[in-house]
């Protein structure tokens, strides 16, 4: 949450030639912070796995990871409750903005994945290193790599209930 109110200041300028400019802002000023924490009772993973199946056909995959985290149905009144209460204890000003955000512990948001044991020779790092120094090769290089690296989004869809 964040509690704000606006002022209106007045700056005043002047030029090497000893003219003056006024200016009148209407500046935010923020009151109040806080962050609270809602914890999990139990998380279920409901991610489907069907897009994994591609992988096998690169040797390499660079995959972003997005997360979806959903209130299970029988949390949901409970949750609210407590989302209500929170936006009740925090006005101590004139506006309020009140933001939510889900996180799970050690999500990672991109990771790099081999998927055989066998890389082929030009995508290991002693080629890269030694095809930087001819800079003819590199883009080559670059090339090769990534018509050999898939790119995929996957989204984890986590259901949490509350516990209070």
């Amino acid at each position: 949450a964040e509690c704000y109110h606006y002022e209106m200041h007045t700056h005043t300028f002047s030029d090497g030639n000893g003219r003056t400019r006024t200016e009148i802002r209407r500046e935010k000023v923020v009151t109040h912070r806080i962050n609270e924490t809602v914890t999990w009772t139990t998380c279920v993973d409901h991610t489907s796995l069907a897009g994994l199946a591609r992988l096998v056909d690169f040797n390499f995959t660079i995959m972003k990871i997005e997360m979806d985290v959903r209130i299970a149905p029988s949390s949901r009144p409970a949750y609210t409750a407590v989302w209500e209460g929170f936006k009740a204890r925090n006005r101590f000003d004139s506006h309020q903005r009140y933001t939510e955000t889900d996180a799970i512990e050690g999500h990672v948001p991109e990771i790099a994945v081999y998927t055989t044991a066998d890389m082929p020779w030009w995508s290991s790092s002693w080629m890269y290193f030694a095809l930087a120094f001819l800079p003819v090769a590199l883009p080559l290089y670059l090339i090769l790599l990534d018509a050999g690296t898939a790119k995929q989004t996957e989204t984890v869809v986590k259901e949490v209930t509350l516990g209070f």
